[in-house]
């Protein structure tokens, strides 16, 4: 079994981690310490964690460390364009391949976060367009499937004291009204 070596950190009150170099940035810059839950963390210049040395050592806020490394610090193409000729060939390159995730399902904790973060995000009206044309034709998912006495009683009681949908217009002028 390949063994790794640990990064030794130390627990900080809001439950996180920070590496070794904090001390190091803290001993070298007294008039700048980084302090626990002020937002601040180390960035290691070369991107290895055991390597300490004070110039290797960077002060960055945790949304600029992130932004960094999410926009290409060590991988040179990330967050890059590919022109759509690059695009085909990588397409044509994986054709067949199966996704590294595919089958595995999500826990239920992973689903209620997905749900939660997806609430409330408005869809533009191509995105509304496209979801209606690709559901055209087909039943709605409850189509045949009949309510529960139940369900049906909690409508019931949720409906009352409302006027109809139709407003009192009798079944016999609903076509002539539309038609109007």
């Amino acid at each position: 079994m390949k063994r790794t070596k640990q990064i030794r950190t130390r627990k900080v009150r809001d439950g996180g981690r920070h590496s070794e170099g904090w001390k190091v940035w803290n001993k070298h810059h007294p008039e700048d310490p980084i302090l626990a839950d002020t937002g601040y963390v180390i960035h290691h210049k070369d991107h290895n964690p055991f390597n300490n040395s004070p110039h290797n050592l960077q002060k960055m806020t945790h949304s600029e460390h992130s932004r960094y490394h999410a926009t290409g610090g060590r991988n040179p193409l990330k967050g890059k364009k590919f022109s759509k000729e690059h695009r085909e060939k990588i397409s044509a390159a994986l054709k067949g391949h199966k996704a590294w995730n595919k089958g595995i399902p999500l826990s239920e904790e992973h689903k209620r976060k997905v749900s939660i973060s997806l609430k409330g995000i408005p869809k533009s009206e191509a995105a509304r367009q496209k979801q209606s044309e690709s559901m055209r034709g087909k039943p709605a998912w409850n189509r045949g499937i009949p309510l529960s006495e139940d369900h049906k009683r909690r409508l019931s009681e949720s409906k009352r004291g409302r006027p109809a949908w139709n407003k009192g217009i009798p079944r016999s002028e609903w076509n002539l009204r539309t038609q109007v």
